[in-house]
This record gives structure tokens, sequence and C-alpha cells, in this order.
């Protein structure tokens, strides 16, 4: 029975049919079953659902899924294939097994961080990334029905923005940015940010427990886990945020000033308004608020949002909740050197 990958697209009627095929395929084929989790190995072919035909050929199909990765199993069977060799291919197909995976350290573009055993629920650690060794290191979160990886830097999926390194305080249950006070719960919620919550969740890559290990990918995706409960996953979930404002113009610019990515910055202001106002001035096309007061704060200077990077443009602008200074939205990069329509903003704001 050849094993090599079958001649696909090849023409089929020259294709001996008393030969059997298989083919492993790195994505999930249409009308393939969905995959609940990683496959535990041997693979079953009895699982196998039949495909129809390629010319001559009878198509069975086993879907499963590896790393997250949906992979499909395809046998081609000729119609005269010998029933030994058919009777074979369940043999050949409990026989595959990936690499084993090391109890630390790199796995095919994964971070094995130990087992997941050491880790009770509620647990917080922190690690460096070893698949990826120049990326920045992630904190390793255990809820009782999601393991949580976030990268431990917040704001660091937006051109106005530089990254800020976060720090898991354990009496108060929370991640912090030391430089703009910003706090995120053990399921990545921005808890000081108003409206901006969902939209300035910690980021965060994906983690499974496969043969007892916990594996964590590169990947990085932004926005935190807003649709979790954090007291589903824990205990003992952290207490509100109770705001110390209202903040004044010297503290909102002050704060902002460590959180934009404008370098350097040639010009700065702030401008207190009721989200009324800011939402019929256009200035921020498509805002839908419930948080008000505000403050705006614009910033004029090269945008680069990395060390010596490309300016991608000059100027970029902040909302933020009067009452905590957290971020709620941010843009940049338009036209000119200043953000347009802010200078015409209303300034419910008094002297300095």
């Amino acid at each position: 029975m050849p094993r090599s990958a079958n001649p696909l697209g090849a023409d089929w009627s020259r294709i001996p049919t008393d030969s059997i095929y298989l083919e492993l395929q790195y994505f999930g084929f249409p009308g393939s079953p969905p995959v609940d989790g990683e496959t535990v190995f041997p693979l079953d072919w009895s699982n196998a659902r039949a495909g129809g035909m390629q010319g001559d050929f009878n198509v069975s199909r086993l879907a499963f899924q590896h790393l997250l990765q949906p992979l499909t199993l395809v046998a081609y069977v000729g119609k005269d294939a010998p029933a030994a060799d058919i009777a074979e291919i369940r043999a050949v197909v409990s026989s595959l097994r990936p690499e084993p995976i090391p109890a630390q350290g790199a796995y095919r573009g994964w971070t094995v961080v130990g087992r997941a055993d050491a880790l009770p629920i509620g647990a917080v650690s922190h690690f460096e990334s070893i698949a990826f060794p120049n990326a920045d290191g992630f904190f390793v979160v255990r809820g009782a029905k999601t393991l949580f990886a976030y990268v431990d830097h917040a704001y660091v999926m937006f051109g106005a923005t530089r990254p800020c390194a976060i720090k898991y305080e354990s009496a108060s249950r929370t991640f912090v940015c030391d430089a703009t006070d910003d706090r995120w719960s053990r399921v990545g919620k921005l808890l000081t940010g108003g409206d901006g919550w969902a939209v300035f969740g910690l980021a965060w890559h994906p983690a499974i427990v496969k043969d007892g290990l916990i594996l964590v990918g590169g990947r990085t995706t932004g926005g935190g886990f807003p649709q979790r409960d954090e007291a589903a996953e824990f205990n003992d979930p952290a207490p509100a945020v109770v705001p110390s404002g209202p903040i004044d113009r010297r503290a909102i610019l002050d704060r902002y000033t460590k959180l934009t990515s404008t370098t350097p910055t040639t010009r700065s202001a702030a401008k207190l308004v009721t989200a009324d106002a800011l939402i019929g001035s256009g200035i921020m096309p498509g805002l839908a608020l419930t948080t008000s007061p505000l403050w705006v704060i614009a910033f004029s200077g090269d945008v680069r949002i990395s060390s010596g990077g490309e300016s991608l443009g000059r100027w970029t602008l902040f909302v933020a909740d009067a009452r905590s200074g957290g971020i709620i939205t941010a843009s940049c990069c338009g036209a000119g050197d200043w953000p347009p329509g802010f200078d015409a903003l209303p300034d419910e704001a008094r002297g300095n």
C-alpha cells in the first residue's frame, strides 16, 4: 500500500485502482465535522467519514486537532485495492503520533511552561517566551474554566499608544500599569476605563493543556476576554475600582504623556467635554459613549510604534474617563500635525 501523498490534481484515470493513498491535510476540509478540543492520540480510523469518490477511488476523511491546528487525514482507496491493504489502514492511522512534548522549552512554535497541576486555580505566574525569544514575556492565569496567558505589556496593538509593562498585584488581584494607573482583572478586562474596557483589554496568547503540560502560543490577540465572568473563574473576584477623581488637566496630561507614541511630543493639550459634545463634534466618527464627562487629550509629534521606526503620522488623540483617567479610545496618524476638530471642542474645565 503506497503511503505517499496522493496525486491530487493528477489524471486519476491513470492511477492503478488497486492502490491506496493516505494524505495529511493541514487544514479542515469542507464538510469535515468540527473537533471539540485537542485530539487524544492514537487516532481511531473507525471515526472517519465517507467523502464520496475521486475517480475510481473511495475517499474517507478523519478530522482531528493538534495545537489548535485543524487537520484532516484522507484515505483514497482504489476500487480494486486488496482487502488486506484496506484493513491495514487502521493500524497505519493508529501509529501516527506527534513528537513528544518536552517538559519545558519550545515546541512547534509554542512555549511549554510546565505541568498544569503545578498551577492551582487562581495562580498567576510570569514566564519568558522561549518559542519566540525576542517577544514579550507573559503571565499565565489558571481559572476554574479557562487558562489565560496575557502579554506582559498593555496597549500593545494600537498605533496611538506605546506599550506599558504590567505587573500582577496580589493584594488587589489585578494587573497594573504603573505609568497610567490602569488596572485589569484576571480575565483581562480593563477596570478603570469606563466604555474602553472591551477595546483595551489585555492582549493574550492561546494557551492549552496537552499531555498534562501547559503550552502557550506565539500568536497575539487583543481585547482580553470580555465575555468571561471573573466570578465564574475565581472565588475571590477583584473588588470594583473606585475612581479617585475627578482628575485635573495637569494630571491627565502627565498620565497620557507617558502613553502617547508621539516621539518627541512638540505640543499637547487636554479638554474636558461632555459625551454629547464629543459625539456631536464628529472628531471620532462612530463613537457610542455612556461615560461623561470625558477628557480629550491631544499630542503632536512623529508617531512611532517602535524605537527608531518610521513615522506613521504627526498626532495622537485620546479619550479618557474624567473620574478615573482610564483610557476609553484613541486614534492617530490622520492628515496634518494636529487632530482635526480638537480646537473647536468646548472646554468645560476651568483654569489649568
